[in-house]
């Protein structure tokens, strides 16, 4: 009977692992994707030199306005 529990348990735990493995992947990619975005916003502002612009890069800098 232990056996079962064991090995039922192992098997959830498996699984609960690759839940939180999957997710975990998920995020790094939506935080990679995010980053490039910001980086991408960033290099359409190069160039310009007015308040929007100023403001918008700072934005997404995380700079005090």
């Amino acid at each position: 009977m232990l056996r079962i529990i064991t090995a039922r348990t192992n098997r959830q735990l498996n699984g609960m692992i690759i839940e939180l493995s999957s997710r975990s992947e998920s995020h790094r990619r939506q935080h990679l994707l995010a980053e490039q975005r910001i980086e991408h916003a960033l290099n359409l502002l190069d160039g310009q030199d007015n308040d929007l612009a100023r403001q918008l890069r700072a934005a997404l800098k995380g700079d005090q306005l």
